[in-house]
């Protein structure tokens, strides 16, 4: 079975990733694949709408941590592979020019947080979570939230979430302004099909208008912001902090950090 599925049905491309057994986590191999698929459904007649969710009970816990640790231990070209990876998916999402909705079905944390903040719009399930998590493993938030965390909830909330990484529930995402709607578990596939059904029979041209537009406001792009957390996490993963980040996180103790 593919660890993602792309479905187009009645003008929305549905987006699904389908590791439900890792929380869809996500391996450079997968988004290497999955990263061009999504960018060309921008160029199909018959999509209108992108809809991003994940199979169970996880929209996506972000990088695969153990399956891509090779990877990154490769040095400098490994971790420039991986950044690339991650990056052009973000990308494939940020620059579909129509309506973009994110399902969140369960845990967004990491990547898998920033790629939900990519998305126009967010409805969630009651039982969902979040957290901007890089920090714990020494690394900075690497999937554009630079940008689009700030406009969401403020800088000073931004850096709280940043620098703290805490986990919190879909009530407080509401609160927050991260999401714009929770719904009982149960009837997010309802809801989502509902909302992305509206969006699909709305204005293209002007819905594209208004996109561009909103985001020629924003001031810094999304091509900045990713270069500039491209370097800086180059930086964070030729660091010893990060093997000591990770090894705490794969064996539930208190990393020490020493900024080495």
């Amino acid at each position: 079975m593919s660890d993602y599925q792309i479905e187009v049905s009645d003008r929305i491309a549905t987006v699904t990733l389908n590791r439900p057994e890792k929380k869809n986590a996500l391996t450079i191999p997968q988004l290497e694949a999955m990263a061009p698929e999504v960018a060309a459904l921008q160029d199909r007649d018959d999509v209108r709408v992108l809809v991003l969710t994940g199979n169970g009970d996880s929209f996506t816990s972000g990088a695969d941590l153990v399956a891509n640790a090779p990877l990154i231990q490769e040095g400098p070209s490994g971790q420039k592979r991986s950044l690339d990876a991650f990056h052009a998916l973000l990308r494939a999402v940020w620059n579909f020019e129509g309506p973009t909705l994110a399902a969140i079905p369960g845990v967004a944390v990491g990547f898998g947080f920033d790629l939900a903040l990519a998305c126009d719009l967010r409805v969630a399930a009651q039982s969902s979570r979040y957290s901007q998590s890089f920090s714990k493993i020494a690394l900075v938030p690497d999937g554009g939230s630079s940008l689009t965390l700030p406009m969401l909830v403020g800088a000073a909330k931004a850096f709280e979430l940043m620098y703290m990484a805490p986990l919190f529930g879909a009530d407080e995402a509401l609160r927050l302004g991260i999401v714009g709607e929770v719904v009982p578990d149960g009837e997010l596939g309802a809801r989502t099909a509902e909302i992305a059904a509206r969006l699909a029979a709305g204005p293209p041209l002007a819905y594209r208008l208004a996109k561009r537009n909103l985001r020629r406001g924003m001031g810094m792009t999304m091509d900045e912001a990713l270069d500039n957390e491209h370097e800086a996490q180059l930086q964070c993963l030729a660091s010893s902090d990060v093997m000591v980040g990770i090894m705490a996180w794969a064996n539930k103790t208190t990393p020490e950090f020493t900024g080495a």
